[in-house]
């Protein structure tokens, strides 16, 4: 058994889609209603079979080879099974046929592949079609009492049974549905923690291997001041030894920072005060709007979060920059016990594709690897925050930020 599953695995492979699976049934129905049945239906049965099954091959050419049908093409072929089932079982023999149990079939695809309302709605439908193949029994089987409650019955039975197909496979797909979700996710930030981690170890490694050049280069330049002090370029090296210095040990203590993980709450306006002086200090040539309102409440935040909303200032520059433009708009607001943070640009725009995985995965673009935003994106989702990229109507993208938010009391506020 086990052989065959993996020959069968192998044979279809991702085509084993609902899609695929109902396409396939009915093909089989239809085949042994053309190969074993077709001389006993009624002759109107005939134009129905040669329309059902002119539909069903154009359905297997238009949509066999997907992978992911959209909702719309499954309720189109639930639906063609239905409608095809029960005129074919209406001129012949409807209820008292002995496949009207192949009703059981779109329900059971219904629950399957489609959502909640859709599967109600279908089982729905298949209790009025029975129903109404009850309704249309020939007389002299209703003046029978014997055969009448026989149908009725067998009536009964298939209320009870689409019922409980409804409840039992639509609970088990959801479950199933939330499963794979979960797994999903658990291999998305399983995958992403690596990437964080290799990314940690590549800077740490280049801090190190850094840090005594920057050393051995800081003392020859001490050297070189005692020998020419009043030489203009060793002054001007002077600041760009100290700047390398800084953002070293700036590094050192961020990755500090990260390993103690101590978030507390801050007041958002010290964190855009802090915010916009170091746009000011790293990009003095680019107009920063600041918003005229800013919530008095805290956000939820610590040391990395300043480099996370500055990666995010950097790639809106890197889009301005681009486009010729120098203005910046920043918004802030609360929504829902959410700070909410607007960085807009006049760049022009990004990518559909670059949408969906900027922020999610490193993406390679003609300005970098999308790194910067990818680590800002993990900083706040340590803090429980989100990151949202859009384009902007006007132009531009728009970077979206939610923080957790907690209002302070007005005796909070007025101290």
């Amino acid at each position: 058994m086990n052989s065959l599953e993996q020959w069968l695995f192998k044979q279809c492979g991702e085509k084993l889609t609902p899609l695929f699976v109902l396409l396939l049934c009915r093909s089989a129905w239809l085949g042994v209603i053309w190969l074993f049945f077709l001389a006993d239906l009624a002759p109107i049965s005939i134009s129905i079979l040669v329309v059902t099954t002119f539909l069903h091959l154009l359905s297997i050419k238009q949509f066999g080879g997907l992978k992911t049908p959209l909702s719309r093409v499954m309720v189109g072929q639930i639906s063609l099974d239905l409608i095809a089932m029960t005129l074919l079982l209406v001129f012949n023999g409807g209820a008292t046929n002995a496949f009207v149990t192949a009703l059981l079939l779109p329900v059971v695809f219904a629950c399957i592949s489609l959502k909640f309302w859709f599967c109600v709605s279908f089982t729905l439908i298949a209790m009025a079609a029975y129903s109404m193949l009850m309704w249309n029994m020939s007389n002299d089987i209703g003046h029978d009492t014997h055969m009448a409650h026989h149908y009725m019955a067998m009536w009964v039975n298939f209320i009870l049974s689409v019922s409980i197909i409804s409840v039992v496979v639509g609970s088990m797909a959801r479950m199933v549905a939330k499963r794979e979700k979960r797994i999903s996710q658990q291999r998305e930030r399983q995958l992403r923690e690596e990437q964080i981690l290799a990314i940690s170890i590549a800077s740490a490694q280049v801090t190190h291997d850094i840090a005594t050049p920057l050393a051995t280069v800081q003392l020859l330049y001490e050297e070189l001041k005692d020998q020419y002090p009043e030489d203009p370029l060793i002054r001007t090296g002077e600041s760009a030894l100290r700047d390398c210095a800084t953002q070293l040990n700036q590094f050192r203590r961020q990755i500090d920072v990260i390993r103690n993980g101590t978030p507390n709450w801050l007041s958002v306006k010290e964190v855009l005060d802090t915010f916009s002086d170091a746009a000011l200090l790293y990009f003095p040539q680019q107009k920063l709007q600041l918003p005229a309102n800013v919530p008095t409440g805290k956000i939820w935040s610590d040391d990395m979060l300043l480099p996370a909303l500055v990666n995010l200032l950097q790639n809106a520059v890197a889009a301005n920059q681009e486009a010729s433009q120098n203005q910046l708009e920043l918004h802030c607001y609360e929504r829902e016990n959410q700070c909410i943070i607007e960085l807009k640009d006049f760049g022009f725009g990004l990518s559909q594709k670059q949408l969906q995985d900027l922020g999610y995965e490193p993406v390679k673009s003609h300005r970098g690897l999308g790194i910067s935003v990818f680590l800002s994106n993990v900083t706040l989702s340590r803090l429980g925050g989100t990151l949202e990229l859009e384009n902007h109507h006007a132009g531009g993208c728009l970077a979206r930020v939610y923080l957790n938010y907690k209002r302070m009391t007005d005796e909070a506020v007025n101290h």
